[in-house]
């Protein structure tokens, strides 16, 4: 098989810094890491990551049951997952964004505060942003999203555009897809633990998508710091692939100066 960048599966044993966390274009500058929507593939940074080439190096997390992974079960559990994948990726002392896009920013804001756990005085700036994601709400929609069937997870995905209908066409890809997609919606619904971040938000958003201020206002019960609120000019709610390089100019004037 595959994988959803056109690449053949690996079976080779990799580092668990390259498992995890894949990166997408040059290293050594300041980190983006990016968290995907649910049943996202690292793929779906790579506008991302050209938009920042010779700026910023952007890695993007790779779950269980996805491209080289798919040998492996998804995994539901936020707890052991954060845990493996925190410590796949030691904290740098630069400048560093943990980018979240739609449901991903849940599972982003977890590593987040891991990482703050393990550094708590980083030498370069932080923060968490949130694209197109307002904050956790605490219902239970996005449980009940994961005990949908593999037909309305696949109709579900068509009509939001994420997934390519080709992908869904195809039943062995359409499998893996649906199988990703329900466990990561299971680790977005998971309750947060009560905690706050000592860094700013930062709730970025295209200015088609219908992300309300409240839904924004309700990152600030998960941050001591700032949260800010910036629409992306061109976009409505796939901003990084929609507008990745307004998006990319975005991250980078927070990485070089004041928001």
């Amino acid at each position: 098989m595959r994988s959803a960048e056109g690449e053949d599966m690996a079976t080779t044993q990799t580092p668990a810094s390259d498992l995890w966390w894949p990166t997408l274009n040059a290293p050594g500058l300041p980190a983006v890491h990016c968290v995907g929507h649910a049943g996202a593939w690292p793929g779906a940074f790579r506008a991302l990551a050209r938009c920042l080439d010779g700026r910023a190096t952007v890695r993007a997390l790779r779950l269980p049951g996805r491209d080289r992974r798919l040998a492996e079960p998804p995994s539901d559990d936020p707890d052991g997952t954060v845990a493996t994948a925190a410590a796949a990726l030691p904290p740098e002392d630069g400048p560093a964004l943990v980018v979240g896009v739609c449901t991903g920013a849940y599972l982003a804001w977890r590593l987040a505060a891991r990482w703050e756990q393990v550094r708590p005085r980083p030498a370069g700036r932080r923060a968490l942003v949130a694209v197109g994601a307002g904050a956790p709400d605490g219902s239970h929609r996005l449980r009940a999203l994961s005990t949908l069937d593999g037909d309305a997870i696949r109709r579900r995905l068509a009509r939001s555009g994420a997934t390519a209908p080709e992908l869904l066409d195809d039943e062995e890809f359409r499998d893996v897809i649906v199988a990703a997609y329900r466990a990561d919606i299971a680790l977005a619904a998971a309750a947060l633990p009560p905690a706050r971040l000592r860094q700013p938000i930062l709730a970025v958003s295209g200015e088609h998508d219908d992300l309300t201020a409240d839904e924004v206002a309700g990152w600030r019960r998960l941050t001591a710091a700032t949260v800010s609120w910036h629409a992306i000019p061109g976009a409505a709610h796939w901003v990084v692939t929609e507008r990745p390089d307004r998006l990319a100019d975005r991250l980078c004037r927070w990485l070089t100066g004041p928001p």
